[in-house]
């Protein structure tokens, strides 16, 4: 009523089926580009964007603003960051002239900040830049982010900070993993995007 064994590898029918699954969880997290499925282009992706790192070009714009020397932090933690971060905490101004990175040229679901600043200046620079009207939402810690996120049912979020990304894609939420200068040491696979155009492509 069956056999146990694949005639041409001599491996159990059970074997091959436990490789294919793997396979595919596999490319599902990490290769999702190769994903050659029909997708229906009326249901558009379901995005969800960080700010700072994202659409906002926060490390170039503080060191400019402050007069620092303007070369490329390689992590997070540069000390040109962490000395002068209160100098400009509470800054209108700062946040305000805040340079953009990119527009997306989709809708996002929502936005998800940690910022330390009263929402309105966020939701005043969204609207000054012409970007797109989504729900905003800013956390007191990036940590907090994942109980934001899993609130909204996302094809996935946009963030630039590594620990986030881990916390986050651990947690259930799939994260891409926009590059800046200071994450570039991080090896994430195919859940590293150069900027948010690439992302819809993968999705299209």
């Amino acid at each position: 009523l069956g056999e146990d064994f694949d005639k041409e590898t001599g491996k159990l029918h059970s074997a091959h089926i436990q490789c294919n699954a793997h396979m595919l969880t596999y490319f599902h997290t990490m290769y999702r580009k190769g994903d050659d499925r029909y997708i229906n282009k009326f249901n558009s992706p379901k995005i969800g964007l960080d700010v700072d790192g994202v659409i906002g070009d926060f490390v170039s714009h503080m060191f400019s603003y402050l007069k620092l020397p303007n070369y490329n932090p390689t992590h997070w933690n540069d000390h040109r960051i962490l000395d002068n971060f209160h100098v400009i905490e509470n800054d209108f101004e700062f946040w305000n002239t805040l340079p953009v990175i990119e527009i997306p040229n989709f809708e996002p679901v929502t936005y998800v900040t940690a910022r330390p600043i009263d929402q309105s200046w966020t939701e005043l620079w969204l609207r000054k830049n012409n970007l797109p009207i989504a729900p905003l939402h800013t956390v007191k810690k990036t940590s907090n982010k994942l109980e934001v996120l899993l609130q909204y049912d996302l094809d996935c979020f946009v963030e630039d900070n590594y620990d986030t990304f881990v916390t986050l894609n651990n947690g259930g939420v799939k994260t891409y993993l926009r590059s800046q200068s200071y994450n570039l040491k991080y090896n994430v696979g195919q859940l590293r995007i150069d900027s948010l155009e690439q992302l819809v492509n993968l999705y299209s």
